[in-house]
């Protein structure tokens, strides 16, 4: 009831900083909890990652200017860090998240 137009208050007024928050590689200060909380492959934090980006969008969180900057970044992340074997998993989340 509170948390989303909250969330929205914040994107319109620090979308700088909401957009910093929402890339593959955040700096030190933005990572907080989740996957950097644990030891874990890049793969599983990105794909951690991306799953939390695209549940934000059927709120209209991710506008399409924050889209617009952060997807080029996830893209490269992907391209460079993911092993061919796993590249299906990302697929998958892309899509799924393109429904919305």
């Amino acid at each position: 009831q509170y948390l989303l137009p909250w969330l929205l208050e914040s994107v319109h007024s620090q979308v700088d900083l909401v957009t910093a928050c929402l890339l593959p590689h955040p700096l030190e200060c933005f990572k907080v909890a989740s996957s950097f909380d644990v030891v874990s492959s890049s793969t599983t934090r990105l794909k951690e990652g991306l799953k939390r980006l695209l549940c934000l969008m059927p709120y209209d969180v991710i506008n399409l200017q924050v889209w617009d900057y952060v997807i080029p970044f996830w893209l490269e992340a992907i391209r460079t860090e993911v092993n061919k074997e796993q590249i299906f998993d990302f697929k998958i989340l892309l899509r799924f998240g393109l429904f919305y």
